[in-house]
């Protein structure tokens, strides 16, 4: 079955530029890193766009940077309650730091 022309150059064309846009190895590895840095952001929902947009800035693979999001959910699950527990662990350990601090004297008390 063949595609009318107006349907092949406003359908057709940009889905098989889109598909072969970028790949080069260079281009692929790239596309990897930046979705695999993206797809951790412990935001769920957000990776899905922000993918998008890095891709069409940076004019990389879109398939290919979506289907690393996609497959890298379950690690973006699991460091999710890493990232909850992190600030929360560093504020705790700052109030149990600041008074030992203070009493040892490497803090001065205001005046």
């Amino acid at each position: 079955m063949k595609l009318p022309d107006n349907l092949r150059s406003k359908v057709a064309g940009p889905v098989l530029e889109q598909l072969t846009q970028g790949l080069s190895s260079n281009t692929i590895a790239l596309t990897i890193g930046v979705g695999l840095a993206i797809a951790v952001i412990p935001v769920i929902g957000v990776t899905t766009i922000l993918s998008f947009l890095a891709a069409w800035a940076f004019r990389l693979n879109q398939p290919i940077i979506q289907a690393i999001n996609w497959t890298s959910y379950p690690l973006q699950l699991l460091l999710l309650f890493p990232f909850i527990r992190m600030p929360f662990a560093s504020s705790q350990r700052a109030r149990i730091e600041a008074p030992r601090r203070f009493r040892r004297g490497s803090m001065t008390s205001p005046a």
